[in-house]
Parts: structure tokens; sequence; C-alpha cells
């Protein structure tokens, strides 16, 4: 997904989740060559995802995983910008993803924000989108990894808090 996927105005993404062997990533690029099946789209500076967790751990939760791993690899989902994990304005812990879920990426282009929805749920608000291009795309993990792209009007997304107008 490259140039034919650039984002202008307001988009509302859902990305069916058909298989997911370990970890997937959707968001927005400011670099239309990067390649999507590439392990590299996370650690790039220019890429702003929400993060599915790691299979292993959403299947195998015993609360031990953090301490051996941080915040940005385990069975929570999370809102990455490069290989960095971002604090979010937030409905809580963002949930994993995982086969059967719909996620939901609301990108306002003027407004520089990404809202991340999981199932119709609202999860979280991220408001420093770049002002640059900006272009859709979905990093798989394992070769069987799937899903399906719909694209919706941007009015029917689902509720979630608005930023507060400037005066």
């Amino acid at each position: 997904m490259t140039a034919d996927y650039r984002v202008s105005g307001r988009h509302l993404w859902e990305l069916q989740v058909h298989a997911k062997g370990d970890e997937m990533w959707f968001g927005v690029t400011t670099n239309a060559n990067l390649c999507v099946s590439s392990r590299s789209m996370v650690s790039k500076e220019n890429c702003y995802s929400y993060y599915g967790g790691r299979e292993s751990y959403i299947r195998s939760d015993d609360g031990m995983w953090s301490q051996y791993y941080s915040l940005n690899d385990g069975p929570w989902g999370a809102f990455h910008a490069g290989q960095r994990s971002m604090p979010l304005k937030s409905a809580g812990k963002l949930r994993s993803y995982r086969a059967g879920d719909i996620v939901s990426l609301l990108i306002d282009v003027p407004a520089r924000t990404m809202v991340l929805f999981h199932n119709g749920n609202y999860q979280a608000t991220y408001t420093e989108l770049p002002e640059a291009p900006l272009y859709l795309f979905a990093e798989l993990d394992e070769q069987l990894d799937s899903f399906t792209l719909t694209v919706r009007d941007p009015e029917c997304a689902p509720p979630y808090p608005r930023p507060q107008q400037q005066q």
C-alpha cells in the first residue's frame, strides 16, 4: 500500500482481522516508499500505528510478562510512533486485537488526529500527526496474517470524545 492510499481530509477505515499469528500494526506513514510487508515499518519514526499486542501473550497472559518486556511488547494494544509507545487521550489500556475483531481508524488530516476503535468501541485519540502527506499502511508479522479493509463514511464513526475547540 503506497501512493494509492494517500490520505487527505477525513477518512474512516475498518480493518476486519481474519488471521493474526503474532503481531500486526495498522496506521499511517509519511513515507509512501516504505514496504508494507517489511518488518522495518514500525521502527521508522514516520509511522503512526495501532499495535495489536503480541498474540503469544494475549493467549497466555499470566501477569508475569511485564517483568521481561516493556509496555511496547505485551498482551495489550498500544499506539506507536516509530518504536515508541505513545501516551494518548484514552479510555484506558488499549485493547489488543485478534482474528475476528474489527479495528477502525478515523483519520482527520486537517485536525492532525487519529482516533482508534476496537469492535466499535472508542480506544484512544492521537493528536500530533505530522503536517505532511500521509499514507495508510498495514504491517503483518506472519505469512498467513490477513485482513480486509473497508472504507466507510467518516460521519458514521462510532461515538468518541471530540477534541476541545480552540477559542
